[in-house]
């Protein structure tokens, strides 16, 4: 257990004194149930969860974000960044089903979003829960016919940080099928397993622009 789940421990063995069941105190000590119930997003914000937040304040065109982020862009590139200010999108966070964590939504296209992030410039899917996520957003995604997206936040990279991804989908329609055929896919090794290389996906800057041409 982590110092946290140690103070929990803590409090919940005071708390156990005035409880009369002594389930309820098996139940309530149960850190399984302890680390469900860790606190997340304003209090004690997950690495993932900065960086969810920092996509989301992009597509949502968020003032502040939007100045952070490409404080260390070039004119080109926060020239594009800016455009998403012409037609932003709503951003929900998702519930974490098949690894999706944001879904944004506009008048023209809406996608399910997957952020990953990491310091090394590949992430490979093999062998991982990792695939089995994949495998379940593709089925999804052609059961919806909506073009599935991965956002790659490379750590540590100044300028825009953020590569975007899809994966073979069939039978996608419109702007669906545009922004399908647009974008970088996945890469498939010969055993079958998706691997995803930084410099391989588009700018996120790219993208933005793409979309508010």
């Amino acid at each position: 257990m982590n110092s946290y789940e140690n103070i929990c421990v803590l409090v919940f063995c005071q708390i156990s004194k005035h409880l009369s069941d002594a389930s309820d105190v098996c139940s309530v000590l149960d850190t399984t149930n302890i680390q469900k119930n860790l606190p997340r997003g304003p209090h004690i914000p997950t690495m993932s969860t900065i960086y969810e937040r920092e996509l989301k304040g992009i597509l949502t065109a968020d003032k502040q974000m939007l100045e952070r982020v490409t404080k260390s862009c070039d004119m080109l590139t926060t020239d594009k960044v800016y455009k998403i200010k012409k037609w932003p999108f709503i951003v929900i966070r998702a519930a974490g089903s098949f690894g999706l964590d944001l879904v944004a939504i506009r008048g023209d296209i809406s996608f399910p979003i997957e952020v990953k992030t990491s310091t090394s410039k590949v992430i490979r899917f093999g062998g991982t829960r990792l695939a089995e996520q994949a495998d379940e957003m593709v089925g999804e995604c052609t059961r919806a016919k909506v073009i599935p997206i991965y956002a790659y936040r490379l750590k540590r990279k100044q300028g825009d940080a953020w590569r975007i991804f899809t994966i073979e989908v069939d039978g996608l329609e419109g702007m669906h099928r545009l922004l399908h055929d647009k974008l970088p896919k996945m890469r498939l090794t010969k055993s079958g397993n998706y691997v995803m290389e930084w410099e391989e996906g588009m700018p996120l800057s790219d993208l933005i622009d793409y979309l508010n041409r």
